[in-house]
């Protein structure tokens, strides 16, 4: 599983232009990766998993941008995953804040959806580890 970028005049027809992020062998998101938002800063959040066996197990890293000459045009920053979730969507915010939304894994594996705001006020969200601000 990767991320391709691709473009339609008509939402009809597509353009693939080539390849946004892959996994990376041996690591949490060998099995693939997709591409769930992407951030003002251009860095984007992605789903990944190790194995097959892991379906249902995706959870959220942290990819930043390339050269627009590389291929791919994203690549994963260092370390492990950021967060136990799935599917997470950051949505700013008129006021400056942010809204997030994700699946979170419960105990039994099933997932919920929850959301959380995050303030102007608050520092925000890095996802790479270092943000004070509470996280999914």
């Amino acid at each position: 599983m990767t991320t391709a970028y691709a473009t339609s005049q008509d939402g009809l027809r597509w353009q693939r232009l080539g390849t946004v992020l892959t996994g990376r062998p041996g690591s949490w998101d060998a099995r693939g990766t997709r591409l769930t938002s992407v951030l003002p800063d251009g860095r984007a959040c992605y789903d990944g998993r190790a194995s097959a066996a892991e379906n249902w197990r995706e959870r959220t890293g942290l990819a930043a941008p390339r050269s627009l000459d590389d291929s791919p045009l994203l690549t994963p920053v260092a370390g492990s995953p950021v967060a136990d979730v799935r599917y997470l969507d950051v949505l700013p915010l008129p006021n400056g804040g942010h809204r997030l939304f994700y699946e979170a894994r419960l105990p039994d594996d099933s997932h919920e959806l929850r959301t959380e705001l995050v303030s102007h006020a608050a520092k925000p969200p890095s996802l790479d580890g270092s943000s004070t601000a509470p996280r999914p």
